[in-house]
């Protein structure tokens, strides 16, 4: 523990004591402090997926199940924040996949790219409109594109300076029985929400990069101490205030 001790003389000691959990300062000082890391899901079956085609009609189908997205956002010691994100359906490949990001993240904020399950061709940032490539998007989404992907469980990652916010995700496969296979968090079409990242998800979103980079920010109880640390500096200085010296070194009080 960490205490801050003011003394006004030696025979009458002024003292105040305020004590500060180690790891409090050093994660206030540092982003090397205990790391953070947030993970989601959402589903067909909890309502938090819609889509069309196979990957959200059963109609009997043996072996059926509905699609699932996962993701996990962790934040690294220089700042900088993981993003893993896996995609699952029932039949035919994902054909691509995009995850929103706020309107300026570009392709130089996006670090080491890759897919731990499945495969990408290539990967494109921008705006993204409904139809064509992109069939019954419910609306035009800017993010990241994974294209050309493989599998029917996509896993992809990245890394990034940018911090998570809630955000959206689209995805599509070619058509069977003349409907194209695509998929959506169902919070598409609302705005996103500004609550802060947290575990799950929240309104249906997902976690997604930010228009802003990482800043250190103190946790609520950081603040609280930081701030008695500073009101002790301060009575100090107030104590220290009242005493003069006095020939031979003593402190004489000031009324």
């Amino acid at each position: 523990m960490l205490k801050t001790r003011c003394i006004i003389n030696s025979q009458k000691n002024i003292t105040v004591t305020v004590v500060i959990g180690v790891a409090a300062v050093l994660s206030f000082c540092s982003p090397a402090g205990a790391a953070i890391i947030y993970s989601g899901s959402l589903t067909w079956a909890d309502g938090g997926l819609e889509g069309t085609g196979l990957w959200v009609d059963s109609n009997g189908r043996p072996g059926w199940f509905g699609p699932a997205l996962d993701w996990t956002v962790s934040e690294n010691p220089d700042g900088s924040w993981d993003y893993l994100y896996s995609l699952s359906v029932y039949r035919g490949s994902i054909s691509h996949w995009i995850i929103e990001a706020s309107p300026t993240f570009q392709q130089s904020d996006l670090k080491a790219p890759f897919a731990a399950e499945g495969t990408f061709g290539n990967i494109e940032v921008g705006l993204f409109n409904p139809g064509g490539s992109n069939p019954n998007l419910p609306e035009p989404i800017y993010g990241i594109k994974f294209d050309d992907t493989e599998g029917l469980t996509l896993t992809v990652g990245f890394t990034s300076f940018r911090r998570p916010v809630w955000g959206d995700a689209y995805a599509k496969d070619g058509k069977a029985g003349g409907v194209f296979n695509t998929v959506w968090n169902s919070g598409l079409t609302a705005a996103d929400p500004l609550g802060p990242p947290a575990n799950g998800s929240l309104e249906q979103h997902l976690l997604v990069p930010d228009t802003f980079g990482t800043d250190p920010i103190p946790e609520p109880a950081t603040l609280s101490l930081l701030a008695a640390g500073a009101l002790a500096i301060m009575v100090c200085r107030r104590s220290r205030s009242r005493f003069t010296h006095v020939e031979g070194g003593g402190l004489s009080r000031r009324f």
